[in-house]
């Protein structure tokens, strides 16, 4: 089965179903250095066996990073602030991760614009569709690095993140190819721990 057919095949699913898949690798990617200090960035759409019951199999596990406590703190702390457009404080977190030298003249609005685009969904209108255009925005904002003004080519990658970007694109590519539509932004928060889960996936995560 080539990969093309793969992927039609599975837009024959229920878009409900399409939607609980999405949710499960959400959980998936988003769970492991929110619950533990892993960074798995490596699914995409081949790597998953989608069942028809609503679960998902993970079929390659062959790019893991570990992060050390502190560091895993500091990125789930720098992504709530960019959840809450806490702009300042941001900044100041990819400051002490590294991504910024505290001299750097990329201000608190030019993250904030990054980012806004990046995590367009987070913040769109609730529950979001993901949409090719989503791919096309992370891969705008993570990749398209041609002009030195782009802020992608302004920042320092430290080697503990490596991997990290893969986890948004992973799920920008999944999420569009299901055409997936999810309460995200309420998704994140349950795993954040700062709100009840509103999903039934969330309440059997959580339990």
């Amino acid at each position: 089965l080539s990969y093309e057919a793969f992927l039609s095949s599975l837009q024959e699913a229920d878009q409900d179903l399409k939607n609980t898949w999405a949710e499960v690798i959400a959980r998936f990617l988003n769970g492991h250095y929110r619950h533990a200090n892993l960074v798995h960035p490596h699914p995409h759409p081949g790597n998953h066996r989608f069942n028809p019951h609503g679960t998902v199999g993970f079929l390659d596990f062959g790019c893991i990073t570990i992060l050390p406590e502190r560091l895993r703190w500091l990125w789930v702390s720098f992504l709530r602030a960019t959840f809450d457009g806490r702009k300042e404080d941001y900044r100041e977190l990819m400051i002490e991760m590294g991504f910024l030298t505290a001299d750097s003249s990329v201000s608190a609005d030019d993250v904030h614009q990054w980012f806004a685009e990046t995590a367009y969904e987070i913040n769109a209108p609730q529950p979001a569709t993901y949409t090719p255009e989503t791919t096309a925005r992370t891969i705008r904002g993570m990749f398209d690095v041609r002009s030195s003004d782009h802020l992608a080519a302004q920042v320092t990658l430290p080697p503990q993140h490596a991997f990290t970007s893969r986890i948004q694109l992973a799920f920008a590519s999944v999420a569009a190819g299901l055409h997936a539509t999810l309460p995200i932004r309420a998704i994140h928060e349950d795993m954040d721990g700062i709100a009840a889960p509103v999903t039934e996936l969330g309440t059997l995560h959580h339990s």
